[in-house]
C-alpha cells in the first residue's frame, strides 16, 4: 500500500478522501451497506478487578460492554497525534498574546522565559498592592469573574501555574517551569479527554479468524463468539446504526493540531471530535487489516449508562474449540433457554481454517456432556 492510502472495508482511499469524509453521510452510506451480520468474540473469564463474568452478562442481556479505550492492546489505538512542541509554541503565542505580549521570532525558549519575565514582573505588582497569587494571575491573564472570557481553560492554566509556583519556590527558573508544566498540563488534558470521551464495543466480520480466537478476545480457543443479526434500519435501532462505524486502516497517522488548538479556544468546535473519530477512534495500523473491524462508539455513556449497550439480537454463538467441558456445558444451557443456535468451532483438516462443526456438541465423544 501507497503511503497516506488508507484501507476501508477492504477498498483503498487516499488522504484527500478521509480529510474531506462527513462522519455524518459516512453514518449513512454505513447503514446502507452493513454486513448482514456481525461477530464479537468473547473469552468467557472472570474480571479479576470487578470478580464479573461480562462474556456471559452479554450473552444472557443480548448487550456489549463500551470499553474504554485505555484498555486496548494496541498502544497505537484511539491515540490522536499532533507535534507537543508546536502546540506549545502556538499556546504560548496564544496566550502571550492575550496578555499584550508580543512574539515576533520562532525562538520558543527566549521567549518562554521573556514571556514569564513579563508575567512575573505584573504579578509581582499586583502582590505588592495587597493581591494574592492566584488573583493577580488571573488579573495577567484576563480572566473576568462574570465569565466573559475564556475562564475555563484560562482558569484552569492559573492554577496549574499556581500549583507549580509553589512545588519549585526555592528554583531561579520557577516562574519558566511553572508557564512550560501549565502548558504540558493541557497537553495532558488533550489527549486524556479522548480516552475517557469515548467508549468502545469492538465487532468483527467472521466468526472463524484464527487470531482472534488465539488472542485474549476469545482466550486462545477457549471462549466464544456472538453473531449478531444485523436488523433493516428502524427506529429502534437508529442509534446504534449511526454510532457503528468500519474501521479504518493505515500506515500513517494523521495529524490533528489545528483542530485541537482550536478546541482549547472553542471546546464546542465539532472539527475536532469528527477528526477524533477518523484519525484518533477509527484508524488503526494495517497490521490490524485482517481483523476486519467495526466499532460501536458512545461519546461518554450516551448509548448507556453503565456502558453495556443493548444491540442487535443474538443469533447464533460459536464456541471455542478448546473449551472446556464445564463451559461448554454452561454456553449450551443459555443457548436452550434463550432458544439460540449454537455450534463448535473446528478445525479443517486439508487447509489452514476454522470451521462450525456439522454435529452437536453435546453428541461428540470429545465433549460428552453429562444431563444433556
Amino acid at each position: 500500500m501507497e503511503a497516506n492510502n488508507y484501507i476501508i472495508r477492504n477498498h483503498v482511499y487516499t488522504q484527500e478522501y478521509i480529510r474531506n469524509l462527513k462522519m455524518t453521510e459516512w453514518a449513512v452510506s454505513n447503514i446502507t451497506n452493513m454486513p448482514k451480520s456481525l461477530f464479537k468474540y468473547f473469552p468467557n473469564t472472570i474480571d479479576e478487578v470487578t470478580k464479573k463474568n461480562y462474556s456471559l452478562e452479554a450473552l444472557e442481556n443480548n448487550t456489549v460492554y463500551l470499553q474504554s479505550p485505555d484498555k486496548f492492546d494496541d498502544i497505537y489505538d484511539c491515540s490522536i497525534v499532533f507535534d507537543e512542541y508546536e502546540y506549545s509554541f502556538e499556546r504560548l503565542r496564544y496566550y502571550a498574546a492575550h496578555c499584550g505580549f508580543d512574539i515576533i521570532e520562532t525562538d520558543y525558549w527566549k521567549y518562554i522565559y521573556l514571556f514569564a519575565q513579563n508575567i512575573y514582573d505584573r504579578v509581582i505588582k499586583l502582590q505588592q498592592e495587597g493581591i494574592d497569587l492566584e488573583s493577580a494571575l488571573k488579573n495577567v491573564f484576563r480572566i473576568c469573574d462574570d465569565g466573559t472570557s475564556n475562564d475555563e481553560t484560562h482558569t484552569m492554566f492559573v492554577l496549574h501555574m499556581c500549583i507549580a509556583l509553589k512545588n519549585n519556590y526555592n528554583r531561579e527558573d520557577v516562574w519558566q517551569i511553572a508557564f512550560m508544566e501549565a502548558l504540558h498540563s493541557e497537553v495532558s488534558f488533550i489527549r486524556e479527554t479522548l480516552s475517557e470521551k469515548f467508549r468502545i464495543a469492538c465487532f468483527s466480520t467472521s466468526p472463524y479468524m484464527n487470531r482472534m480466537w488465539a488472542s485474549q478476545y476469545a482466550n486462545n480457543h477457549k471462549g466464544f463468539c456472538i453473531e449478531y443479526e444485523v436488523p433493516e434500519y428502524s427506529e429502534e435501532y437508529e442509534i446504534i446504526f449511526h454510532n457503528l462505524f468500519p474501521v479504518i486502516y493505515s500506515n500513517v497517522r494523521t495529524s490533528v493540531l489545528d483542530e485541537c488548538l482550536k478546541y482549547m479556544e472553542d471546546k464546542s468546535d465539532e472539527r475536532l471530535i469528527e477528526n477524533i473519530y477518523k484519525y484518533g477512534v477509527l484508524t488503526k495500523s494495517i497490521d490490524w487489516k485482517e481483523q476486519d473491524e467495526w466499532r460501536l462508539v458512545s461519546p461518554g455513556n450516551m448509548l448507556a449508562d453503565d456502558y453495556n449497550c443493548d444491540f442487535f439480537k443474538i443469533s447464533k454463538v460459536y464456541l471455542g474449540n478448546r473449551m472446556s467441558k464445564e463451559d461448554r456445558k454452561q454456553i449450551i444451557d443459555i443457548c436452550r433457554r434463550k432458544n439460540i443456535k449454537y455450534v463448535g468451532v473446528i478445525r479443517k483438516n486439508d487447509i489452514f481454517e476454522l470451521t462450525e462443526c456439522l454435529g452437536l456438541c453435546e453428541n461428540c465423544s470429545r465433549f460428552k456432556l453429562d444431563n444433556c
